[in-house]
């Protein structure tokens, strides 16, 4: 008994080990990306939170809160580490450790010795060096990636607990939390859960085989669609965030070839098989290395769909499904945009590890060892890839240099006609500066309209901006700057720190700053 249970703390001290070092690693490849507004207003949220505003109570979110997955993590962090950009990264690295040990445990299923092993170096390969050019989706502010936590969670729990009562119980309540945080989980957990299950629950009913266990994962995994539901309507009741719609609209057949090709470019990029950003000599080598798993988990992938209905493995077609679901409801969207908007279906290289994984690795003892030589090869040129990415030199805060320059003159409060100069700054500087986003439309700047903000930050009762920051390196620079003249009269000054215009006057803006104020959420 002692010797098992010393080989079990022995196990937990090395991966708590791997844990820290991923962890550092994944850090000093985050930092490298400036942080910019996205991950601020987070930050802000969860500087909010840490503060006992427990509900977000006047706060306007963006389509998905985040409200029980990474914002928790956002206000431990800051507990720990204060307000500041780095939180982003922190919290970011977090993140993907997460992801890519609870990857790889749910990559074992039950087998041990070899095969165990020859999994882990599976995901290993596809995971443990993120591409330079999907830093911005994997290693930084929460976009969706994060929300793969309490759907690895949920399979986990349908792969390793017995067929009683309280598996589907957990089921239902892991992809509640996850749906309350985030709905992108209707299509990478739900639906894969109901037709995986589903199939397969038809099938035995088909053989009268009488086992009930697939069709309760069914019902669980939709009634947790109604209880998300429930929480985030008692949450609203109760004063809590208002978070904006869910965009939907089908994008037209005359877009689908171009969005297409860019979901293809950020598929290879999300496998680090980046051949579309800025490359390094080195680089362009590790992303052809890259291109080896992008090959393995397509073959997994139709493998898996073949298993649909059959066998005893649910968490194979289950996965399978869910990369199917995530880019067909992907690619026909508004959603395509950019290659940043494969953060929509990042979801896909988790899953698609963990197919690689439990399909490909031979069990045959004579191909065996071969196969775990060239499997540990490929880890290794992973790692000195890791290694070679983290090495790379750190990037400050978006408008840092703003931020600093307000704060040594005293100047503490400020609008910005451009999202990403407002919450950005304000976490730059530690919380010491603040600067609101504001609404340019024609000649004028107004109230904005509710998205990533507190309705509080507008009462002049309670705030008293002075200033109007504009980055000159926007498209509607000089737009910006007549706007904010034209809406508040000439400024007392016009200073010019290093690529920014900074107006001041020597009233609150808030009392003459036309429109609407954002209204308080319930």
């Amino acid at each position: 008994m002692s010797s098992r249970w010393g080989r079990r703390l022995a196990w937990a001290a090395g991966v708590a080990g791997l844990a820290v070092l991923l962890f550092l690693a994944y850090l000093r490849q985050s930092r490298q990306v400036a942080a910019g507004s996205d991950g601020a207003s987070i930050a802000l949220q969860g500087w909010d939170l840490l503060h006992g505003n427990l509900l977000l109570h006047g706060w306007t979110v963006s389509d998905v809160s985040f409200y029980l997955t990474e914002l928790p993590q956002y206000a431990v962090v800051e507990a720990v580490r204060g307000l500041s950009p780095d939180v982003v990264h922190v919290a970011g690295a977090i993140t993907y450790t997460l992801v890519i040990l609870l990857t790889g445990w749910l990559a074992l299923g039950r087998v041990t010795g070899r095969a165990a092993l020859a999994r882990v170096l599976v995901v290993a390969f596809i995971m443990l060096a993120p591409a330079a050019g999907a830093d911005y989706t994997l290693l930084m502010s929460p976009d969706h990636y994060g929300s793969t936590v309490p759907v690895l969670l949920t399979w986990l729990a349908i792969d390793r607990l017995p067929a009683r009562w309280y598996r589907p119980a957990l089921v239902m309540l892991l992809l509640a939390w996850g749906q309350v945080s985030d709905s992108l989980i209707l299509v990478t957990g739900v639906a894969p859960v109901v037709v995986a299950a589903g199939t397969r629950a038809g099938a035995r009913f088909w053989r009268r085989d009488g086992d009930a266990g697939d069709a309760w994962l069914v019902v669980a995994a939709i009634v947790s669609t109604g209880l998300a539901r429930v929480v985030t309507i008692v949450l609203k009741q109760a004063g809590g965030y208002r978070e904006q719609p869910v965009g939907t609209a089908f994008s037209g057949l005359a877009a689908l070839p171009h969005h297409l090709v860019l979901a293809g470019q950020g598929l290879l990029t999300l496998f680090g098989a980046d051949f579309f950003s800025p490359q390094s000599g080195p680089e362009v080598a590790f992303a052809a290395v890259h291109l080896i798993g992008v090959l393995a988990v397509t073959v997994a992938l139709v493998l898996a769909l073949v298993q649909l209905g059959r066998g005893h493995d649910l968490v194979v077609p289950g996965l399978a499904v869910a990369i199917v679901f995530n880019l067909v409801t992907f690619v026909p969207s508004l959603f395509v945009q950019d290659l940043q908007s494969s953060r929509e279906i990042a979801a896909v290289l988790p899953f698609g590890a963990i197919l690689a994984a439990r399909l490909l690795p031979t069990h045959r003892p004579a191909t065996q060892r071969a196969a775990l030589a060239v499997l540990t090869a490929g880890v290794l040129v992973c790692a000195a890839e890791l290694g070679y990415q983290a090495a790379q030199p750190s990037a400050p805060g978006q408008n840092q240099s703003l931020a600093d320059w307000l704060v040594a003159r005293q100047l503490t409060a400020g609008l910005a006609p451009d999202y990403w100069v407002a919450n950005a700054t304000t976490v730059d500087s530690g919380g010491r500066v603040t600067v609101r986003q504001v609404a340019p439309s024609g000649q004028t700047l107004y109230f904005p309209q509710p998205r990533e903000l507190k309705s509080s930050w507008y009462t002049p009762a309670g705030n008293d901006p002075r200033f109007v920051a504009v980055d000159l390196a926007r498209p509607n620079a000089a737009a910006y700057v007549a706007a904010a003249v034209h809406t508040f009269g000439s400024p007392a000054q016009t200073l010019h720190p290093a690529g920014y215009t900074v107006l001041v006057w020597r009233f609150n803006l808030l009392t003459k700053l036309p429109g609407t104020p954002p209204a308080s959420p319930g």
